[in-house]
């Protein structure tokens, strides 16, 4: 409860406390499995992944399966075995190992629902974080089914304030945002943001990070004064809340690293990203996407301040690598491509641009559809450039 609501050093404390006589139980205990799930979930939210993923590894190879139980405690304890298993996933995707999170979570999604059913909190918390990836990784129509599924079943089941509604109305305006459905998911966003502070309350970590969200559909819409004014508070709540390392926290500060780039302060962009990077690297490791995000948004502040001999080769390692974790074509690396196109113009290489652009075109075109603002924009500029040249596999 107290790691819940962000009380974390409480938590700490308490977890210490017990710490001695919950060893001694050992690992045929469903007490040992609590207390060390709470010790990696700890760790999860101050973005100490490493440890976090210790201590769920630690939970599934010492558990002892064959101890002997009634059949209603061997089911609790084969449960508590799949939500580490769920909990572990979350941080692989977090440190970017995405097949590997995916894996777990079909496998943890499958497990309840034969044992469990729809109406089973698990359940929809895997299906949530299932979607998530898949959102990701640019599967943008089966994330928005899984998102709209799980917000239907939990408002009926557990009612529209339940943490399980908000959370996969959250996702589902995220996913809205990033195929460019804004007035969609501005709508979603009204419903949401009064549930959300009506529950956890408007300081809590989920709630200042509902408005970062609404606050990257305002950066991309133009809306900036609004965005800043939604950003500021929540970086500073969570910090206060989580911690500076955290995942929430460093992704935040990558969104404001963004609205000063969007508003011509490529100083300014440059400094948050650059300090964000390095706490990112090291609580998060070099593969997450919020690493790389932070990373391409520093490279791109380096072009704008006429860095392009630093910029461009850290934009081409951060596209090499998000290719790598989530594949070509969701934004987010189509984005980190058309950086590079910008340093190589910034450089004087016109035609590797060009290049570039164009290819970008014809996946934001396949990923996001022609009216998305995002491929918009790419067709202007490259028929500002004198268009891109035919393809040569359609004759």
């Amino acid at each position: 409860l107290l790691i819940e609501r962000a009380e974390l050093d409480q938590a700490q404390t308490m977890l210490d406390e017990v710490g001695p006589t919950v060893e001694e139980l050992g690992p045929k205990s469903l007490v040992w499995i609590h207390w060390l799930r709470g010790r990696a979930y700890l760790h999860h939210q101050r973005g100490e992944l490493d440890e976090a993923e210790r201590s769920f590894h630690r939970i599934l190879e010492t558990a002892d399966r064959e101890a002997d139980r009634s059949p209603s405690d061997q089911e609790l304890y084969d449960g508590q075995l799949q939500a580490t298993r769920l909990e572990l996933a979350i941080v692989l995707e977090q440190t970017g190992r995405f097949d590997e999170a995916e894996a777990l979570f079909r496998e943890s999604l499958e497990w309840n629902l034969e044992h469990h059913g729809e109406r089973f909190e698990n359940t929809l918390i895997v299906r949530y974080n299932l979607a998530g990836l898949e959102a990701q990784m640019g599967r943008y129509d089966e994330a928005e089914r899984l998102f709209r599924d799980n917000a239907e079943i939990a408002r009926d089941w557990l009612g529209p304030e339940h943490r399980l509604h908000l959370l996969s109305l959250s996702g589902l305006m995220e996913v809205l945002g990033d195929q460019g459905r804004y007035d969609e998911a501005q709508a979603v966003e009204e419903t949401l943001l009064p549930l959300a502070d009506a529950s956890w309350g408007a300081d809590h970590p989920r709630s200042r990070i509902l408005r970062v969200d609404a606050a990257v559909r305002r950066i991309h819409t133009g809306r900036y004064a609004e965005a800043e004014a939604l950003l500021l508070p929540a970086i500073a709540g969570l910090e206060e809340r989580l911690g500076p390392s955290a995942s929430a926290t460093l992704h935040a500060r990558m969104v404001l690293a963004e609205l000063y780039l969007e508003t011509d302060q490529p100083g300014r962009a440059a400094e948050i990203a650059a300090d964000s990077l390095e706490r990112a690297r090291s609580s998060l490791g070099p593969d997450s996407l919020v690493t790389l995000g932070t990373q391409a948004r520093l490279a791109r502040a380096w072009t704008a301040l006429g860095r392009t001999d630093d910029s461009r080769p850290l934009l081409e390692r951060t596209l090499e690598a998000e290719r790598a974790t989530v594949g070509a074509a969701p934004a987010e690396v189509l984005r980190t491509q058309l950086a590079l196109a910008d340093a190589e113009a910034a450089a004087g290489h016109d035609t590797v641009a060009r290049q570039l652009r164009c290819d970008a075109l014809g996946r934001l075109e396949e990923s996001l559809g022609a009216a998305h603002p995002l491929t918009r924009s790419v067709r202007e500029q490259t028929a500002a450039d004198g268009g891109c040249p035919p393809d040569p596999s359609t004759g």
